[in-house]
């Protein structure tokens, strides 16, 4: 019957008469490591023990060590995530490896279209009678126009990126039309019986193109897109058209032939400076890294001189777009 054979009798079989020495002399080194290892443990625990002793640990030293070492984090938290590395609170990643500002200076271009612009002034237009005496044939008191824009613009963001300065050269084309009527010309109704007043209708149509340099500030509402703008600006007349007309007036029509005259628009003279102040609302979109659109509401009250020592002031509402590129 066959058994299982120990580790004795393998080792007898292996090692012959040498086993009772070579047992002998591993039993001695296994007891030499167990102690070896048993005085290190002792050793360590007591070289602790003298260390405990000497520096002993309390809670107000606990403390201090977690604050300083949550000060530390913070502090490096700060240099290398500071707010500028995100400007316009987008977060442009330019390096994956190694914190990288983001620009904070853009230039880039603009444009406008104003469909609604209301204007206001108090223009006479007199005519020199055959006997040198002038009559007042109308007064223009009102207009509604258009008007289209397009630059340069450049921002500076500051403060974190919350707040930036902003400068335009602007080229502008506004266009309005003033209408007015003349005084009712009487008519003998003996004479021409069933026919109305002869009432005439004058249009003044004035088309001004002029540049304009303006100066503000953009404050944006993070971590919302939504900013706000507010910009001065003064404008000068590069170029300026003007035509003025007199017809017949809707209610005259078809009773008499009054055939449309052009008359010169020279009464009218403007200063070719002008003032103006624009508030925006809107918000930036990034397009692409170090790019981004700024779409916005803007409403332009301009004010200007006319020769006839009164203001002309104007209103204006429309949309404004401007695309930046950061350097």
């Amino acid at each position: 019957m066959q058994t299982l054979a120990t580790k004795k009798d393998i080792l007898e079989l292996t090692l012959g008469k040498n086993f009772p020495d070579v047992a002998q002399t591993f039993l001695s080194v296994q007891t030499s490591s167990r102690f070896a290892a048993k005085r290190h443990r002792q050793e360590c625990l007591c070289y602790g023990q003298n260390i405990s002793t000497q520096f002993p640990s309390s809670p107000l030293q606990s403390f201090i060590s977690r604050a300083f070492c949550s000060t530390m984090l913070v502090w490096l938290l700060a240099c290398f995530c500071n707010n500028s590395t995100f400007a316009q609170g987008f977060n442009w990643q330019y390096s994956s490896r190694f914190p990288t500002s983001s620009p904070t200076l853009f230039v880039g271009v603009q444009g406008g279209f104003a469909p609604y612009s209301q204007n206001t002034l108090q223009l006479p237009y007199k005519e020199i009678q055959t006997n040198g005496d002038t009559c007042l044939c109308a007064e223009f008191s009102g207009a509604q126009g258009q008007e289209w824009r397009i630059g340069l613009v450049a921002e500076q963001w500051i403060e974190d990126g919350a707040f930036a300065l902003f400068g335009a050269i602007t080229l502008h084309n506004q266009r309005e039309t003033f209408s007015a009527q003349s005084r009712a010309l009487p008519v003998n109704p003996n004479i021409f019986p069933n026919t109305p007043d002869l009432i005439t209708e004058y249009l003044f149509t004035n088309n001004l193109f002029q540049t304009s340099l303006e100066l503000g500030a953009k404050y944006k509402f993070y971590p919302l897109p939504v900013f706000a703008a507010l910009g001065i600006s003064s404008a000068y007349v590069v170029q300026a058209q003007n035509r003025l007309v007199e017809q017949i007036s809707t209610s005259s029509r078809g009773a008499y032939n009054f055939p449309e005259q052009v008359l010169s628009p020279t009464f009218f003279a403007i200063n070719p400076l002008s003032f103006a102040a624009t508030v925006r609302l809107g918000a930036d979109v990034s397009l692409a890294k170090g790019l981004y659109a700024s779409p916005a509401l803007f409403a332009t009250w301009q004010i200007r001189d006319i020769q006839t020592n009164t203001a002309w002031t104007r209103l204006t509402l429309g949309l404004h777009v401007s695309i930046l590129l950061g350097l």
